[in-house]
């Protein structure tokens, strides 16, 4: 979002390195969604609903959610067998982040009074209680970076929007 950055521009090479990226993706897999392009779509589409926060590096549910749909389209005909015990998700419910890892590189005088920033989140809904040996092999598996953290519900919706289970593994990079 060139445009939330007031007086800032990009040098033409960097203007071309996300499609260049998602490009050279697809030539080695074929189920690589072009997420600049869907969210533009929901910006030009007046969604409401941030897809990013403003004092902190990650993207809200909102874009996690867009993101796993995108995932899930390209995906779904690619995975052998036939859906079922993908995750359910309840109804959006209005949450608020705490942190906000841009807002704590200011001088600490700067810090106070920098709201916390809301947003929606479909938790998933509890499954019936199962065994061990119940649970199904997940077809999928998420490996990412702080992106992918559960608070962000990406797994959640992936697994809903395939209707399979999915594998989640993630790491939070430390200085």
């Amino acid at each position: 979002y060139a445009d939330m950055l007031p007086g800032a521009s990009f040098a033409p090479a960097a203007e071309g390195r996300y499609r260049a990226a998602v490009a050279a993706l697809r030539r080695g897999f074929q189920a690589v969604p072009d997420l600049e392009a869907a969210f533009q779509a929901q910006r030009r589409a007046g969604v409401t609903e941030e897809l990013f926060f403003r004092l902190d590096t990650h993207w809200r549910p909102a874009a996690a959610a867009l993101a796993a749909a995108e995932t899930g389209r390209l995906l779904a005909p690619l995975l052998p067998g036939r859906p079922g015990g993908g995750m359910r998700l309840g109804p959006a419910v209005r949450e608020q982040r705490q942190r906000r890892d841009l807002g704590d590189l200011l001088p600490p005088a700067d810090r106070t009074g920098l709201p916390t920033e809301r947003f929606l989140l479909r938790r998933p809904v509890p499954a019936r209680a199962a065994g061990l040996l119940d649970e199904a092999r997940p077809e999928v598996a998420i490996i990412g970076s702080s992106f992918m953290a559960p608070e962000f519900n990406f797994h959640a919706e992936l697994s809903a929007a395939l209707d399979r289970p999915v594998s989640l593994h993630w790491r939070v990079q430390t200085r």
